[in-house]
């Protein structure tokens, strides 16, 4: 158990029956950093590290028989707030599947956990639902919070093609957002996938199995508004050894790539990539000895940024320690890789896939979608509304073609700023900006006697 909570970062061995993770972890915690429950691809354990009420069998195949080791897939399983749904959680995970000489997922599934059942503890109200049949890459499965600050991505890549296949999770549930027209996935083999702490970068990376010294980077730029991509680089590299895996810093501004013997830094503002690549670290031969085995290398392997800033790096063989990055937005050395620094109790496979929890919405983002998902009417019933001027300084006027007795004004995270009521009967009203809101885009709605009559963005330019 690592806890961040503190101002140090304390490790303690959990009570309970014994359970084992291979590849496949994903873990999620409370508003306050209470544990509330994990998962190794098989089975979810709640806070008291008990199998959850119907919490068995997110396998149904177990082709390769690891039920007793944990699901071997990276980033197998990702778990987020169910949006407007309070106390529930989302889990998104797929079937682990043998294919012609290589290992694929197929289905697209979800699980939602409810954690009101079983006296606080959680159970499963839902399990294995289907979402899509298509075979995606053996994990991968990511996530970022969408611009509106309320609903969340889940993005994994098709095995097949390499084209991009989005989940949106809304108060109505997983919709299928569909494939991206365009591959964006040079080679779909065996690496992890990374969202930025901002959200604004999504990166794939792989080492081919066909021939094995080539290593690719697939560094997009990923809009939360809308859901789309746009390449920033195919990023290939025929000289490098080992498997690839990468992590961004949290100011976003530096990736970090850890394959083998090497960790490389990334300047995103520098492209190409190779313009802005310095090695930060090489493996420094320290090896660990487990009784009865013998030594293994402690090679570099899957990172994660840590809430606490820091970037941990699973070892390559199972060992006790992790790699850290203590000052990841520090450029080339002056990150300081600290290898082997972290000694767990256990004997450790891999880290926790984990989105950026603490992601709000995209400030200034035309995107309004929590405010559309918040009236009664869809957007193609609703009456326009005219605003002027727009951009607004001081005061902006709305006129609609029904009659409206109240405005409300919200700012991107959907919260309401401004409420005025309006004078019956005039088609047009003059509505005065607070003199301390700050300048952004906001959407105004009227309201009438029959609900909502209009909505339109606001610009407020200071």
């Amino acid at each position: 158990m690592m806890n961040f909570c503190g101002d140090t970062l304390s490790i303690t061995p959990t009570p309970g029956q014994p359970f084992s993770f291979l590849s496949t972890i994903a873990v999620i915690s409370d508003d306050e950093g209470r544990l509330l429950f994990y998962t190794n691809g098989f089975q979810i354990r709640n806070a008291a590290h008990e199998l959850m009420l119907n919490g068995d069998s997110l396998q149904v195949e177990d082709v390769l028989e690891l039920r007793n080791i944990g699901l071997d897939m990276i980033q197998g399983a990702v778990i987020v707030p169910f949006p407007e749904q309070p106390g529930k959680y989302v889990l998104i995970h797929a079937e682990s599947f043998l294919g012609e000489g290589y290992l694929v997922a197929t289905p697209l599934k979800y699980t939602i956990v409810d954690m009101s059942l079983d006296g606080g503890l959680g159970g499963v109200v839902e399990k294995n639902v289907v979402i899509r049949n298509d075979t995606v890459e053996y994990g991968k499965l990511v996530a970022t919070r969408h611009a509106n600050g309320r609903d969340w991505w889940v993005v994994a890549s098709k095995f097949d093609d390499g084209r991009l296949i989005r989940l949106l999770i809304t108060p109505n549930g997983v919709e299928d957002y569909g494939l991206t027209d365009e591959a964006y996935v040079s080679y779909t083999d065996y690496g992890n996938a990374a969202f930025s702490p901002d959200g604004s970068y999504y990166t794939n990376t792989s080492v081919t199995l066909v021939s094995p010294n080539d290593i690719s980077i697939d560094l997009l730029r990923f809009d939360r508004c809308t859901g789309a991509f746009s390449t920033i680089e195919n990023y290939i590299d025929n000289t490098a050894t080992g498997y690839s895996f990468v992590a961004f810093s949290p100011n976003s501004q530096y990736m970090y790539q850890s394959y083998g013997r090497v960790i490389n830094q990334f300047d995103l503002s520098v492209i190409p990539l190779a313009q802005g690549r310095v090695e930060v670290a090489q493996y420094d031969g320290f090896q660990y000895t487990q009784p009865g085995f013998d030594p293994v290398q402690v090679y570099f392997f899957q990172p994660e940024l840590g809430p606490d800033g820091r970037i941990y790096i699973s070892p390559s063989s199972p060992s006790p320690y992790f790699h850290v990055i203590e000052s990841p937005n520090s450029p080339g050395l002056a990150c300081n890789v600290m290898q082997h620094a972290l000694r767990l109790p256990f004997v450790n496979a891999g880290v926790p896939n984990m989105p950026n929890y603490r992601l709000g919405a995209l400030a200034g983002s035309p995107c309004d979608t929590l405010i559309m998902n918040s009236v009664q009417q869809p957007a193609k019933d609703l009456a326009p509304l005219r605003v002027f001027p727009n951009p607004a300084q001081t005061h902006f006027t709305i006129a609609s073609s029904s009659p409206a007795t109240l405005l409300r004004l919200y700012d991107g995270m959907g919260r309401q700023v401004l409420v005025q009521a309006l004078a019956a009967g005039q088609p047009e009203h003059r509505i005065a900006l607070p003199a301390g809101l700050p300048a952004g885009v906001y959407v105004a709605v009227a309201e009438g006697r029959e609900g909502i009559l209009g909505r339109a963005r606001v610009v407020v330019a200071r």
